[in-house]
């Protein structure tokens, strides 16, 4: 929990841009 109140912003966008990858390629994959 150290790691998430020392950099709130870092995890968040670590999370964020893995979601945006994930669903990106789901898109994609279902779009062929």
């Amino acid at each position: 929990m150290k790691s998430m109140m020392s950099r709130p912003f870092s995890e968040y966008l670590a999370v964020a841009v893995s979601a945006f990858a994930v669903v990106s390629f789901v898109t994609v994959w279902f779009s062929w």
